[in-house]
């Protein structure tokens, strides 16, 4: 029975992020109000924890410790507000309530290591179905903008994405790819991110996920054919809309159109002045709002406690800019955690991810200086996949939501469990192969030395 359980939490869990990824906003509403699919896998993967016969023992590493504090210090700030203000409470808490699938992951992982080989096997499948299907229904959701039913009590329609969530997912995607299997097998998937990330150029918060995660990756793994190949790729690409000045507009209400042009422009906004009402306008409602968010916490009356879960921020703050008042956080997840929570929380939420990236990057430069290529890349791929949901929460409404939130925590306690299984059974990796016996979880030209920032760190600690 307990088995059964823990399969229907994993094979649950696997659709639901498939769904978040390559359909949206959708499949976040599928469900009874106020409990939804995200909440009911949720609780079944607490049961899975309860039913193991060790369920009591949970990985000792420090980020879920420092997780453990930060949900408690949110709780004390949401509990004071639940009589007030009711869902909407426990719908702002979504940022650190789907901290249990952390939890729960790593819980599992420790328990059966055997898991994280099953995880690494559905992620590679679920590759070819972001690359190819993502930008398909991306496509279609911007040339058919509004004309996709809504799902029955909600105002989501079926089919709703969003550019800077699918660009999180793709250089994630891409990271595996370079690391985890051949160039023969990764080359026509590498061929069709041009494609993809031309559909993103309409965001700059894809584009600067993308870039990020890539030189995350250059740098660990700078000798990776892969990286060229999709460099050259994507200069060509670029080039020959250049040339050809290629123009192409998919959604009428939006101005920003895909080419040359518009990625020059989302680039400058990011520092300057574009000339453009669309792009200046929404970077200096967000400076203007972030500003007054650090005003009332470091330099106001809320620096210790922040306003707590439940208020809606963009009232509060004067900031709101829907006539449904459907706005509630800032597009910053980061700085929804010091408003609600304080500069004490907000002060958590910094260690919590210092503590889990640093976590992963020893256990990278212990595994590069053992000549473990498969937890090394493991580790790699972890941290390009948590640099990304971080830099796209950053610029967006991305983690209070169960499209990221759901998916980042996942990580995250994949990740702790990585960690912990690295230390107690390393082994476990060797048993990742294909039906030929040949392994996959290999870059096919592993060298010791290709790190340039870990093999110096490396040679340190031999010393």
């Amino acid at each position: 029975m307990t088995r059964h359980i823990d399969n229907l939490f994993w094979n649950t869990l696997a659709a639901l992020l498939i769904g978040y990824a390559v359909i949206g906003r959708g499949v976040a509403y599928i469900g009874i109000p106020p409990v939804f699919v995200g909440e009911l896998t949720l609780l079944l993967g607490i049961l899975a924890v309860c039913m193991s016969r060790r369920r009591f023992q949970l990985p000792s590493v420090a980020p879920l410790w420092i997780l453990g504090f930060f949900m408690l210090w949110c709780s004390a700030r949401m509990l004071p507000f639940l009589g007030k203000w009711g869902t909407d409470a426990l719908r702002d808490s979504a940022i650190w309530i789907y901290g249990l699938y952390a939890i729960v992951i790593s819980s599992l992982l420790t328990h059966d290591p055997q898991r994280l080989v099953q995880l690494l096997r559905r992620y590679r499948k679920f590759t070819w179905a972001l690359v190819i299907g993502a930008p398909c229904v991306l496509l279609l959701d911007k040339l058919f903008s509004g004309s996709f039913p809504k799902l029955p009590g909600s105002d989501a329609t079926i089919i709703q994405l969003k550019g800077g969530d699918v660009c999180v997912h793709l250089v994630a995607a891409f990271a595996f790819l370079s690391l985890f299997t051949s160039v023969i097998y990764a080359t026509p998937l590498i061929l069709l991110m041009p494609a993809t990330l031309g559909i993103n150029m309409l965001v700059r918060a894809g584009l600067v996920t993308f870039a990020l995660g890539t030189l995350l990756l250059t740098l660990l793994r700078p000798r990776n054919p892969l990286l060229l190949r999709l460099g050259v790729t994507c200069i060509l690409s670029v080039a020959i809309m250049w040339a050809f000045d290629v123009r192409f507009q998919p959604d009428k209400n939006n101005p920003r159109e895909i080419s040359t042009d518009q990625l020059i422009s989302n680039f400058i906004s990011m520092t300057g002045s574009t000339n453009s009402e669309a792009l200046d306008g929404s970077r200096e409602w967000r400076m203007q709002w972030w500003s007054e968010i650090i005003r009332y916490t470091f330099r106001g009356p809320y620096f210790w406690t922040g306003k707590g879960f439940g208020v809606n921020l963009a009232n509060d703050d004067g900031f709101q800019v829907h006539s449904d008042e459907s706005l509630r956080s800032p597009h910053n997840g980061h700085l929804t955690i010091l408003a609600r929570a304080g500069v004490p929380g907000f002060a958590l939420w910094i260690a919590l991810q210092l503590s889990f990236a640093g976590g992963l990057f020893a256990s990278y430069i212990r595994a590069t200086r053992t000549g473990d290529r498969q937890w090394a890349n493991v580790f790699v791929f972890l941290m390009v996949y948590w640099i990304a949901f971080l830099t796209n929460a950053t610029f967006d409404v991305y983690l209070e939501g169960p499209m990221g939130g759901i998916w980042f925590w996942t990580v995250f306690g994949a990740g702790i469990g990585a960690m912990r299984v690295y230390k107690t059974n390393p082994r476990v990796l060797e048993q990742y192969e294909n039906p030929s016996g040949s392994q996959l979880l290999s870059a096919g030209r592993w060298r010791g030395r290709g790190v340039r920032i870990g093999a110096p760190l490396a040679r340190a600690a031999r010393a």
